[in-house]
């Protein structure tokens, strides 16, 4: 049983969006970017700005590149004193060394954009860092601190009725009951994401929460339920052109055919060509800054 729940949470889901779109988004905006930011010559909060969202941009596609302009923009927002920009670069970096393991370095500038989001009441912003710091326990297994801020996370998320962070937080509270083997509460959750995505006519938030619903009725053998839908987060990840996505949904659904081996082979072999067209074949080694 652990095996499968293990399969069924592979990719845990943060503040960004898929992989696959912010690639797109950051090939096709950051030369138009890196041309904005010659021409914004005065420092400013706007000129940070530019530099966040170029080291943003860059995150999935080169992590030097993006931690160096993560560092660039710090020491800007700080010479300009604007307390918001100094904590959205502290989050951008904790994403970084988290999406690098550097798990430690994370929980250390998660905190320190927390406390200076405290500082100017950006409620938003301090939910957005609970968020990720539970993100980062989820990833290092610890489910209790991952439960207790995503809990945090999403009381303050419904204080400020922001749809998006409790939709997300959904899913992640149920990933981390998945986890436990609590299939009750992993499925109350999973059921809650997907309602809560459906009323944002969110499509991506969809197809992740039909594959989570999926995966949970895989884990306590509910077939025809499970069956129905991980169909369903096949076919709009197909709508929205996610490969990684589709191959997640596809080797989800081979767990189906247990009993016919040639039908999960089928499957599995369709899920792997997948993975083969968005995955590099060699592995990228760690940025200095994380080792």
């Amino acid at each position: 049983m652990k095996s499968l729940i293990k399969i069924s949470i592979i990719i845990p889901f943060f503040l960004a969006v898929s992989d696959v779109s912010a690639q797109k988004y950051g090939l096709a905006a950051l030369d138009s970017m890196k041309a904005l930011l010659k021409t914004q010559k005065i420092l400013d909060s706007d000129r940070v700005k530019i530099v966040h969202r170029i080291s943003a941009a860059y995150r999935n596609i080169d992590t030097d590149s993006a931690m160096q302009y993560a560092v660039r923009g710090l020491a800007m927002a700080k010479k300009v004193n604007w307390p918001k920009g100094i904590a959205a670069f502290y989050d951008n970096m904790g994403s970084l060394y988290s999406n690098n393991g550097g798990y430690e370095k994370a929980i250390q500038y998660y905190n320190a954009s927390l406390s200076i989001n405290k500082s100017i009441g950006n409620k938003r912003a301090q939910t957005g860092n609970i968020i990720n710091i539970g993100s980062v326990y989820q990833r290092q297994g610890d489910d209790a601190r991952a439960l207790e801020y995503g809990f945090k996370a999403l009381k303050m998320a419904q204080s400020i009725n922001e749809r998006e962070y409790t939709a997300l937080l959904y899913g992640n509270i149920s990933d981390v009951y998945l986890s436990q083997e609590n299939f009750t509460m992993a499925i109350t959750y999973s059921l809650k994401a997907y309602q809560a995505y459906k009323q944002l006519n969110d499509l991506s938030g969809l197809a992740r929460s039909e594959d989570r619903i999926g995966s949970v009725y895989l884990a306590t053998k509910k077939l025809k339920e499970a069956g129905r839908y991980l169909q369903q987060s096949l076919q709009h990840y197909k709508e929205l052109d996610d490969k990684m996505g589709q191959a997640k949904s596809l080797s989800h659904i081979a767990l189906l055919y247990e009993d016919n081996t040639a039908q999960k082979l089928k499957y599995l072999m369709d899920a792997q060509q997948l993975f083969d067209q968005t995955t590099p074949c060699t592995p990228t080694p760690l940025p200095t800054w994380a080792t």
